[in-house]
């Protein structure tokens, strides 16, 4: 049940994960790119698409040559090797499944690995949580692939995999997240339309972290024909954001995602936190102020803006930047900055409000464009920097940058530093070709907790680096009386900064099966690594060769066969009555560490003498029976 505490409580993003064009491939690899105003653009490659080919019917009619000018020849792509990461076993998937689910939704999945990462958290612990789930997408090029596919083609898996519902459905599924899960589609607002809804799900206790983003990708040419022809998108390929020379924007493929929680757990938690969402809010443009559906609203942002700042109780003053939607069309550039302009309203003796888009480097990516912007923002805050925009040549005239002191970012520019300077803030922008508005107030976080990001880091790599051990202790200390003290607060249960206690989270693995063969796999000096360095291992080749003394009457002994033995030429491991208790023990021994490291099975199966082994490992036979069963039948 929601609080007036947590009505309006900050939320702060403690994970990122994005892919895009130019190998881009983490929110650190996009902030090169942004920095070095590097071109990522590409033209359309034939193994991609052919779409003069497919629209080779059409030219006989166009005698002017204007349609073929309009058709796309260039976008913002991903490589073949971006799109072919996917290992389906690692997700539980056959390669037949997978290959009937949609790219987009393969990457989701994909990234979501690494977006744990980057947030320093286990699946383990993820693993049925209040997770709520958000994702935009846009296109529908894989439903529109699948669709043409012959009859004969088909699996009974595409289906239901065709549809846009999966984009937040896969990840709650494939990692257990009981939380809150929407798949939306309100166009090129998409993504931070996703934020909103995972804000409100913070907000409302309906969920403790929220996973929110968007994915798009663009590879049908029915998508590309009907976009050149819309008029709205750039030819060449290239999106000149509040540019004189602007002739459309460039489509793009790209995913990017968020992990967010509440401020007050983040900080509770020691989470690294990029930067604090102070509100997100949506509203539609309606019919007001519209001469066609598809064109923006000023009415529309304007009421969105008074909105936000008056919900928020934010002064609109503190705005250092806004990350404008900036698609690189005509008509739509200047709407939105005048529209900025005069809500902002700086006068020449103000500090000017510094406008850019994401979409002059990355060009627009349609349902994940805002996500963009997001990551855009959050790295700005993490740098203390605005990276330029790109392929900027001089001011649309119809923006009316002098009268309300726009500054379109052309370099690099430092955040401003100093003792009374308060933490920045920043806007963010994105609209829908349907009038959907999404704005976004994001603050830089500003904390004297020294030590809560080195205990994050060493808390991650114990959790990768260690693999039995329930319990961990960090202690992050300057010098050894620190760590004495600290020492001395652990042992009495007590709290104390640099110390920090966990409990490494376990799940049940509800899919693992443990397989026991027969005899012939057995090998001289098999098990001995083991032997050497798994205690567990070792303690049970030991009991049961304790079992099995006391009923040959020591004739031959398990551990001398296994261990003993310098050379294959006097093995006598493929000697039948070595051979099968061998196999017993080795096959036993080696369950037996599994479980140590929490992985049980759900399913056993066996053949011929592994079967005494999985009886066992089953609890359908006690040791003194498995041991006297094996040992008979070797003999037999």
């Amino acid at each position: 049940m929601s609080t007036s505490k947590n009505l309006l409580e900050p939320v702060a993003i403690v994970g990122i994960a994005c892919e895009f064009a130019g190998d881009i491939h983490s929110a650190n690899d996009l902030w090169h790119t942004l920095k070095h105003s590097q071109d990522v653009g590409s033209a359309i490659p034939r193994d991609r698409l052919n779409l003069e080919s497919y629209c080779a019917h059409m030219f006989n009619k166009d005698n002017d040559g204007q349609f073929r000018q309009k058709l796309i020849r260039g976008g913002y792509l991903l490589s073949n090797n971006q799109w072919d990461m996917f290992e389906p076993s690692f997700f539980g998937l056959s390669d037949a499944e997978a290959g009937s689910i949609d790219p987009c939704h393969r990457l989701l999945m994909l990234k979501f690995v690494h977006l744990l990462d980057d947030a320093g958290y286990s699946m383990e612990k993820m693993h049925g949580s209040k997770t709520s789930v958000h994702i935009g997408q846009f296109s529908t090029d894989h439903a529109i692939t699948s669709f043409h596919m012959e009859p004969e083609h088909r699996s009974r898996f595409h289906g239901p995999n065709s549809l846009l519902y999966n984009a937040a459905a896969r990840l709650s599924y494939h990692f257990n997240l009981q939380g809150p899960n929407v798949s939306l589609d309100v166009a090129c607002s998409s993504s931070l339309e996703a934020v909103h809804l995972a804000v409100q799900s913070l907000r409302t206790n309906e969920a403790d972290m929220a996973i929110c983003g968007g994915v798009n990708a663009v590879y049908s040419p029915e998508t590309l024909l009907y976009s050149s022809i819309m008029g709205a998108l750039s030819p060449d390929g290239r999106s000149r954001s509040f540019s004189v020379d602007a002739n459309g924007y460039a489509k793009g493929d790209g995913l990017g995602l968020l992990l967010l929680k509440r401020l007050s757990d983040a900080e509770r938690d020691n989470d690294r936190i990029y930067c604090v969402l102070r509100d997100v809010l949506s509203n539609h443009d309606g019919s007001e102020d519209k001469n066609s559906f598809v064109v923006p609203s000023a009415a529309g942002q304007t009421r969105l803006l008074k909105d936000i700042y008056k919900q928020a109780d934010f002064d609109p003053r503190c705005i250092f930047y806004v990350e404008a939607h900036g698609t690189g069309t005509p008509i739509g550039d200047p709407i939105e900055a005048n529209c900025l302009g005069q809500f902002f309203n700086r006068s020449c003796f103000d500090p000017p409000l510094l406008i850019g888009s994401v979409k002059s480097n990355l060009g627009h990516t349609e349902g994940v464009a805002g996500i963009a912007g997001l990551i855009k923002i959050a790295m700005c805050m993490h740098h203390r920097t605005i990276p330029p925009n790109m392929h900027f040549t001089s001011l649309n005239p119809n923006i009316e940058a002098e009268r309300y002191n726009l500054h379109v970012v052309q370099h690099s520019v430092p955040f401003p530093s100093g003792n009374n300077i308060d933490s920045i803030a920043m806007g963010i922008n994105s609209f829908g070709i349907g009038g959907n508005n999404v704005h976004a107030i994001v603050e830089e976080y500003q904390t004297n907790n020294n030590y809560a990001f080195l205990q994050r880091i060493s808390q991650q790599l114990l959790l990768k680096r260690t693999i039995s051990h329930a319990h961990l202790a960090i202690f992050v200390f300057a010098d050894i009386k620190q760590l004495q003290e600290q020492i001395n607060a652990f042992l009495v249960e007590e709290t104390l900064s640099g110390l920090s206690i966990s409990v490494r989270p376990t799940i049940s693995l509800a899919k693992i099966c443990f397989v026991f063969s027969g005899q012939g796999p057995q090998w001289w000096a098999m098990g001995r690594q083991l032997y050497e360095i798994e205690p567990v291992f070792t303690r049970w080749i030991q009991l049961i060769d304790a079992e099995m003394m006391k009923i040959n009457n020591g004739e031959w002994r398990l551990l001398e066969e296994l261990i003993g033995k310098t050379s294959e030429d006097e093995s006598r491991i493929n000697d039948t009555n070595i051979a099968q208790p061998a196999l017993f023990v080795i096959q036993v021994g080696f369950a037996a560490l599994l479980v140590s490291w929490n992985i049980y099975p759900s399913t056993i199966v066996s053949h011929s003498v592994g079967d005494q082994a999985a009886a066992f490992v089953a609890g359908r036979l006690t040791l003194q029976e498995a041991v006297r069963i094996v040992y008979h039948r070797s003999r037999l």
